[in-house]
């Protein structure tokens, strides 16, 4: 297992590094602890062991005080076919303001995106396209967001998933915005579970 203080970088793309740089002051890479190498009662109260989606159990391996990344059995840091990430927000921005910056850093970004924001929801549908020459995102990244207010703050359930570099892009993307119709109410229904970090 790799030290505390040394974990692996995390597996997903930018879009952890796009929240949080601008709205907490910097980026996560590096910043997380390995749950195995980090008691359970270090956790904060209110954030879960285990999450279920779509009939799969998603088990948490790395924590950073901010989010946390859940994993199906077998599968760590880059080596993962899908993944739910936990994301609380509990200081600085307003809900307004994130929705905002979120979509102005992705804008600039290479990545093809779709942002809804209704009664105080944030929704984001996200295809990341191959990057050949490096050695861990050479395929193709769909990502479903959802975002929602907390008493502290608000907190984001993200699901990734991998896919081979041959497939059509037109065509994932497609896909990805009809699989919210499962997804935003699964996530909704895990996010309005959730306490804030350390609430007792």
């Amino acid at each position: 297992n790799a030290p505390l203080n040394a974990p692996p970088e995390k597996p997903m793309k930018t879009i952890l590094c796009l929240t949080f740089a601008l709205l907490l002051g910097g980026c996560l890479r590096g910043n997380s602890s390995s749950v195995q190498d980090s008691p359970a009662a270090q956790l904060p109260a209110g954030v879960p062991q285990s999450l279920q989606y779509n009939g799969q159990t998603y088990r948490l391996q790395h924590w950073d005080g901010e989010s946390g990344e859940y994993y199906l059995r077998g599968e760590r840091d880059y080596d993962w076919s899908k993944l739910l990430t936990l994301m609380f927000v509990t200081e600085g921005k307003t809900f307004d303001d994130f929705a905002a910056n979120m979509e102005r850093l992705l804008k600039q970004e290479n990545v093809r995106y779709r942002l809804d924001k209704q009664d105080g929801v944030l929704q984001l549908t996200m295809l990341y396209p191959p990057q050949p020459r490096h050695p861990h995102f050479a395929g193709y990244e769909s990502n479903l967001m959802r975002y929602q207010p907390l008493p502290c703050g608000f907190a984001g359930l993200q699901y990734g998933e991998q896919h081979p570099a041959t497939a059509d892009g037109a065509h994932l993307f497609t896909a990805a915005e009809n699989a919210q119709q499962d997804f935003q109410p699964q996530a909704a229904q895990i996010l309005a579970t959730l306490r804030c970090p350390d609430s007792r």
